[in-house]
């Protein structure tokens, strides 16, 4: 295995690349591939990787690093990212439904409000109206349920990364173009509605 890891860092792996030159120079320094698969696996920073590290290391010690183990070990590699890869393709087309429910919900949202206020601000410019109004502070509640329909994206957008990419760093990610999507959606439904005086 040292000898193929030395000969596989001439090669060109892409981002592997510097990983396997650094495995090499280990090697050749004389430390052991135990201790140079586990600086593998925290340089490469993937669960998949340090499994498969671990289970080459188990392969070498007890099974004696024959040609047959090692590829019954690609196979499995292969075999797993594959999988993975029809797992993340499935759930995949699943990615837009926190989109449009989180557009929907902002949408319906802002519309709802601007209804309620406009009613509002109606009821309170009328002189001779037997309704008492407890409140006339629309600007208070439109930023409460604004801001509550911005969180509520958000968390959708963490939903979508978790079901769409089974990553939370990628649902961050959504979370943040979510959230980003619904302050534009809110701005574009209220300057049309003050546009077109639709729910005044």
């Amino acid at each position: 295995p040292e000898k193929g890891i030395q000969i596989l860092s001439n090669r060109n792996y892409g981002i592997l690349s510097r990983s396997i030159k650094r495995m090499a120079n280990q090697l050749s320094w004389g430390v052991p591939l135990s201790k140079v698969m586990q600086d593998f696996g925290k340089d490469v920073n993937s669960w998949f990787v340090r499994s498969v590290g671990f289970i080459m290391l188990e392969v070498v010690e007890t099974g004696g690093g024959t040609t047959m183990l090692f590829n019954n070990l690609a196979e499995f590699a292969q075999k797993s990212k594959e999988l993975e890869r029809e797992r993340r393709s499935m759930f995949r087309p699943y990615i837009f439904l926190p989109y449009f429910g989180a557009i929907l919900t902002i949408v319906s949202t802002v519309v709802i409000i601007n209804m309620i206020t406009g009613q509002i601000s109606s009821l309170t410019e009328q002189t001779n109206t037997n309704i008492t109004l407890f409140t006339t502070n629309t600007t208070a509640v439109r930023e409460i349920m604004l801001t509550a329909t911005i969180f509520q994206a958000w968390t959708m957008g963490l939903v979508a990364g978790k079901m769409g990419e089974w990553s939370l760093a990628a649902g961050y990610k959504h979370a943040t173009i979510l959230a980003l999507a619904g302050i534009i959606t809110i701005y574009m439904v209220e300057t049309l509605a003050n546009i077109t005086g639709f729910m005044r």
